[in-house]
C-alpha cells in the first residue's frame, strides 16, 4: 500500500496542478465527450489534449469509450 501512495502523490499533483486538465474536467462534467468538442471549446492544440485525456486515463479518473480506433467519447 506505501508503494501506492508514493505512486499516487506525483500522478495527483500532476493532474491536478495542470490548467488544462482542470478545464478538460470542467467540460466534461458540462458533458463534452468529443475529442474535437474538447478542441473546439477550450482551444487547446490537439498535442496537448491527447496527452492530457492520456495522464487521466492513466490515473483512472476518464475513460475511453471505445479504447481503440477513431469516434471515441471522453467520460
Amino acid at each position: 500500500a506505501e508503494g501506492l501512495v508514493s505512486l499516487a502523490s506525483p500522478l495527483a499533483s500532476r493532474l491536478l496542478g495542470d490548467r488544462w486538465v482542470l478545464l478538460i474536467l470542467r467540460e466534461a462534467f458540462l458533458g463534452v465527450e468529443r475529442f474535437d468538442d474538447f478542441v473546439d471549446r477550450l482551444g487547446i492544440s490537439r498535442a496537448a489534449l491527447t496527452t492530457r485525456l492520456q495522464w487521466m486515463i492513466d490515473a483512472g479518473v476518464m475513460e475511453r469509450v471505445p479504447p481503440e480506433g477513431r469516434r471515441a467519447v471522453y467520460r
